[in-house]
């Protein structure tokens, strides 16, 4: 299962899942350009691969003007 920590909300989830950081985006209706997907300290983007047994942190991005 991979283990998922979104920053937001300080929620933890488990979920069965493989593939790429912008289908766990599309699974968890996420918007891609909204957050930063972070496995073991290093920054993922859209076509990196996501493995059952990962443990994912998603950091919502803030932006001011």
């Amino acid at each position: 299962m991979v283990t998922v920590h979104i920053d937001r909300g300080n929620l933890h989830q488990a979920l069965d899942f493989v593939g790429t950081v912008q289908g766990l985006c599309q699974q968890l209706t996420l918007n891609p350009e909204e957050v930063l997907v972070v496995r073991r300290g290093e920054l993922l983007v859209g076509e990196d691969q996501i493995e059952n047994t990962d443990e994912i942190k998603i950091l919502y991005v803030l932006s001011g003007g």
